[in-house]
């Protein structure tokens, strides 16, 4: 489906002699239709970026990319490398014939299937793919203009960074945090099933805040987007990898900072349940349907807006991931799988499910609706850089995902302490009490682990 078809990032540059003959030729073309020759250098390091992007994706020559002018300036852009010198190489190559054009652009509200619009569909040609016999994976680093901190405002535009955050102990120690992680990273050998290597644009870590430092925080590497099954799969140094993934903590920090409580208290008339996506009164509802709704209240800033969402919830099992999935649609979107909330009214069913979570989980009551989520954000990703930052000293590689670690198997036992103390560490009093749960798994198995935090 045409729906799955990636955008293209230009997240990758390379200094190989075939994309830089391809560059010239394509800076050169551009030129020729341009009034004046300048900024010759700064095209020419576009045009690399560009063609080393477009190569790396491999065997998938469909993708998406929008050429709408308005998204390159300064203001609107939603990437760092959205610039106008981007867009007219772009445009060029298409004049060239190294891209065409599979399915044009759909301008917005012009579609039943979307009131957003949709994006060109693009291919790259044969004439392209010829001009780069001899590049390998090898050859291609990340880009090195992409930022390691980006902060976007309530639009999920890009804004400069102020001089006030660029001067901060804070904003130092990420970047040396992240700079050091990856050269690690790097020298790891991190390679997929097949023994090809793992292209290190993937393994480009950046912390995103939105819209202040106050809120966000996590940190991203396009490593995240790949399959769960396939991360697994990964070697790292040869060696096998396993995931610690910390169970439910959102809610277990907000039990920590509000309740000083490392899990929930039974009342007089309901008992304690196990875990916090558990909700007695739908049993018909998969766990990881439940994790996605509750999620999602506490990410909502109102309760109107939790159920709006909540109703454009979907799902399905998804026979090559075996595993649930669950979506939230906008707009008309094409929807998949079965709806969450089915009935004639559901709105309203979305409304009883929230006061459903709200009285089987009184002291998350709070916290539901309240737009928390944005701030456990910074919390869980101070833990993350914390993790980062122990496991580069002590020369092990790990690829974070959010509230999970990548990690060469053999070091099960160093991954629990350094949880342990990246947590205590992080959260202080509110660290050092009860225990924390957490998933130990590979490819074949997976383990249920209690971390203490009283040691």
């Amino acid at each position: 489906m045409t729906s799955h078809i990636a955008y293209l990032r230009i997240e990758a540059y390379s200094d190989h002699s075939e994309v830089g003959r391809a560059a010239e030729q394509l800076v050169e073309a551009l030129m020729t239709t341009m009034a004046r020759r300048r900024d010759l250098d700064k095209y020419l390091r576009d045009a690399r970026k560009l063609i080393a992007s477009l190569w790396l994706k491999g065997d998938k020559d469909l993708f998406r990319f929008t050429t709408k002018v308005t998204y390159y300036s300064p203001r609107a852009r939603k990437q760092v490398w959205m610039t106008r010198r981007v867009l007219k190489l772009f445009n060029q190559m298409r004049a060239l014939g190294w891209i065409s054009a599979v399915k044009e652009a759909v301008p917005p509200y012009s579609s039943k299937k979307t009131s957003g619009g949709m994006t060109a569909i693009y291919c790259r040609t044969k004439t392209f793919k010829d001009l780069l016999t001899t590049l390998s994976v090898t050859d291609l680093v990340p880009n090195p203009d992409m930022p390691r901190v980006e902060l976007r405002d309530e639009d999920q535009q890009l804004r400069e960074l102020p001089d006030n955050y660029l001067s901060t102990a804070s904003y130092q120690n990420t970047v040396s945090s992240l700079e050091q992680h990856y050269e690690l990273l790097a020298s790891s050998d991190i390679r997929f099933s097949d023994s090809k290597p793992v292209p290190l644009s993937l393994l480009y870590f950046v912390r995103k805040y939105r819209p202040d430092f106050k809120h966000g925080g996590r940190i991203y590497a396009g490593f995240q987007n790949l399959p769960k099954r396939e991360r697994l799969r990964i070697t790292i140094l040869g060696e096998a990898v396993a995931s610690l993934d910390i169970s439910q903590l959102h809610p277990a920090l907000i039990l920590r900072l509000t309740h000083s409580e490392d899990k929930e208290r039974g009342g007089m008339l309901l008992k304690a349940l196990p875990e916090v996506y558990s909700m007695p009164n739908y049993t018909d509802l998969p766990r990881a349907v439940h994790k996605k709704l509750i999620n999602t209240l506490i990410n909502a800033p109102t309760e109107a807006s939790a159920t709006r969402s909540l109703i454009n919830h979907y799902y399905w099992w998804d026979i090559f991931q075996d595993k649930w999935v669950v979506k939230s649609y906008k707009g008309k979107q094409k929807r998949e799988g079965q709806k969450v909330f089915a009935e004639d009214k559901p709105l309203r069913a979305a409304e009883r499910y929230v006061a459903s979570f709200k009285a089987h989980h009184p002291m998350l009551s709070e916290a539901v609706c309240s737009g928390v989520g944005s701030e456990l954000q910074l919390l869980d990703g101070q833990l993350m850089e914390t993790v980062i930052n122990v496991a580069t000293k002590a020369k092990v590689p790990i690829l974070p995902i959010h509230d999970e670690i990548i990690i060469p198997k053999q070091y099960k036992t160093f991954a629990e302490i350094l949880l342990q103390r990246a947590f205590q560490a992080t959260f202080k009093d509110a660290g050092r009490f009860g225990v924390i749960n957490a998933k130990w798994s590979d490819i074949e198995k997976e383990e249920l682990i209690e971390i203490n935090l009283s040691v």
